[in-house]
């Protein structure tokens, strides 16, 4: 029984926020409010509708309150905002792919003893040894207790080896590392390969 009156209550309630949306909006035809006239007419009907009607001007309120307190944009202003939203994002995009472009150059700046930039350069090593690097080439110069070591990072690189037996002088262009047999070798990094010995 209470569910029934539950289901009556709701279906009452339903129309009277119908009939309070239409009556409030002001464009109720002449047959529309012969009909409202004859809904509201019913003891029931019109206590839910004094309700709605309450809830309606609540909620007027509510938003003339929230209008007045809270300062919305104007169309003006959010294109503005979406303009700088959109510089923004391409700076961002820009910078993002300054940092991708740059990455490997700053990675050789980091890794490279010796870089050749525009022209030939030569070198003399801390052992004595020479190096003649092409334009562009870089290396790293990597001595221990052991072993001589220079890594070619780019372009190409002739080496004239001061010879000492006890010393290894190792010459690496990724992913190959050689032992020069002779005392001067010209290595390409392209090929990753010693080019030539003499």
């Amino acid at each position: 029984m209470a569910a029934s009156l539950d289901r009556y209550e709701q279906k009452l309630t339903d129309e009277a926020r119908r009939w309070v949306v239409r009556l409030t909006s002001g464009g109720m035809t002449e047959f529309e409010m012969s009909r409202f006239r004859n809904w509201v007419a019913d003891c029931d009907h019109e206590r839910v509708l004094r309700r709605e009607m309450t809830a309606w001007r609540k909620l007027g309120q509510l938003g003339d309150f929230l209008e007045s307190t809270i300062c919305l944009p104007s169309p003006v202003e959010l294109a503005r905002k979406r303009v700088r939203r959109w510089r923004v994002s391409g700076l961002a995009v820009a910078a993002g792919l300054a940092v991708i472009l740059a990455t490997p150059s700053l990675l050789l700046h980091a890794r490279a003893d010796q870089i050749a930039h525009a022209s030939i350069e030569r070198l003399t090593l801390p052992d004595g040894s020479s190096v003649v690097l092409d334009a562009g080439a870089a290396i790293a110069v990597r001595y221990a207790e052991s072993e001589r070591k220079v890594e070619l990072l780019r372009g190409r690189a002739w080496f004239e080896v001061k010879h000492d037996k006890n010393l290894p002088f190792r010459v690496s262009a990724r992913p190959c590392a050689r032992r020069p047999a002779a005392r001067s070798t010209a290595v390409k990094s392209a090929s990753m390969t010693v080019c030539r010995s003499s």
